[in-house]
């Protein structure tokens, strides 16, 4: 290989896991995790990779930063964690995986917003039984005193989430 078809090494390689893990590009990913970079490095809003590929739905790259050991239950700058990330976009397989590895269902963001709340807001059915099974509280209020109930975006959501004991 000629030294003109090298990449340059990135100036900040904590800003290159982010980019690596913002394209899904999972080969950089693990290269930048075998070379010890940080797993945690937080982008300007605080948001770690874990939070940016679970946003993505990078599903595979969310389970190399968690056998890295990134902080599964770390939060932005506004308290949203990589678990409400997956969760507002419906990606089922990194909220399972997310999960198994530990995640707070109950965890809510500044706004009072809990995985429940928002699997019922953004009309996320499959999401929010997933959630329910593994002990998300229904009747928990976000700062305004709205309840997953009272932002169900569809009537079976209403249905499963009275069915859990929502009020």
């Amino acid at each position: 290989m000629s030294p003109l078809s090298t990449p340059a090494a990135p100036a900040n390689k904590g800003q290159a896991l982010i980019d690596a893990t913002v394209n899904g590009d999972a080969a950089t990913v693990q290269a930048l995790l075998d070379q010890g970079v940080n797993v945690d490095g937080p982008n300007n809003e605080g948001a770690i990779p874990l939070i940016l590929a679970s946003y993505d739905g990078h599903a595979g790259i969310v389970k190399m930063l968690l056998a890295k050991g990134a902080e599964i239950n770390r939060q932005t700058k506004t308290g949203v964690t990589a678990l409400m990330m997956a969760t507002i976009l419906g990606h089922q397989p990194v909220v399972k995986i997310l999960l198994a590895h530990g995640a707070n269902v109950n965890h809510p963001a500044k706004t009072g917003a809990t995985a429940i709340f928002l699997a019922s807001n953004y009309g996320h059915e499959e999401i929010l039984e997933t959630l329910l099974k593994h002990g998300g509280h229904v009747n928990h209020q976000n700062k305004e005193g709205k309840t997953a109930l009272s932002v169900a975006k569809t009537e079976q959501i209403a249905k499963l989430l009275k069915a859990a004991g929502a009020k």
